[in-house]
């Protein structure tokens, strides 16, 4: 049987009618403390990921595409071809926008782009994880071994820019735009999606912070709060690892063996 749903704006309305607060005037702090325990749940992999989907601008002068708001982690991305999905490879390598040229020969862009395209060797063109290049003197120095990377050690591959919020997409992508899907912060205009038993968590979490903030209230009552807290913490932990009775049905069915009809 499926849980109903709240939302973290029902566990503010909870707490002011526990304290009898008929005014509006906590309610923006109540709902900055209730976002604060959504996220030490969501730390502590206690609620279920929020996984979207979103369509995303590429900016072809720069191949960058900006991060969702609400962006916790990657779980994929590519572009349509034709009604197919390419997927694209994760590079940590990947020159960044605004970086220095890789391969040190900025003022030569013909060079540049030719190491982009490939390195030609003696067998031809080599495009595989790591682009290594003979040891040679640029300006009077001597460069060795494996010196760049150029515009990337794979075809069709991405970088987080976390500085600047963005994805870095290689040369090899010609796209518009690509398609996103990530694990989501949960939170949608101030408000979250939880599930019911959830809530006592959330509302535990707001008392234990309002006694906390509040030099009105006594140290021990702050104290009673963050353990009652920590309390429905723990029962929310034991019933997402409780076994349901499908899983129990499912363990049953397993030990049955088969045994020879008489």
């Amino acid at each position: 049987m499926e849980q109903q749903t709240k939302t973290l704006s029902f566990c503010v309305y909870s707490v002011m009618a526990d304290l009898d607060e008929v005014s509006q005037r906590n309610y923006e702090k109540y709902l900055k403390w209730a976002h604060d325990g959504f996220r030490r749940l969501n730390v502590g992999n206690l609620l279920e990921n929020t996984v979207r989907t979103v369509k995303l601008e590429v900016d072809e002068n720069t191949k960058t595409a900006n991060l969702p708001a609400d962006f916790v982690n990657f779980i994929k991305i590519g572009y349509s071809c034709y009604g197919t999905i390419i997927n694209l490879d994760s590079n940590p390598e990947l020159r960044l926008s605004g970086e220095p040229d890789a391969c040190g020969c900025q003022e030569d862009a013909e060079q540049c782009q030719y190491i982009a395209k490939g390195f030609v060797g003696i067998t031809g063109v080599y495009t595989g994880d790591w682009w290594y290049y003979n040891s040679f003197w640029h300006n009077n120095q001597f460069v060795g071994g494996l010196y760049g990377l150029g515009a990337g050690t794979l075809r069709n591959s991405y970088r987080i820019d976390w500085h600047k919020n963005q994805i870095q997409f290689d040369s090899y992508i010609e796209a518009d735009y690509v398609i996103l899907e990530y694990i989501a912060t949960g939170l949608n205009d101030g408000d979250a999606v939880i599930q019911e038993d959830v809530v006592p968590c959330i509302t535990a979490f707001i008392h234990w912070k309002r006694a906390s903030f509040d030099n009105n209230i006594n140290r021990l009552e702050a104290q009673m709060h963050k353990r009652q807290w920590e309390q429905e913490v723990r029962g929310l932990a034991a019933r997402n690892s409780a076994l349901t009775a499908h899983d129990w049905r499912q363990i049953y069915r397993k030990s049955l063996k088969q045994t020879p009809k008489r």
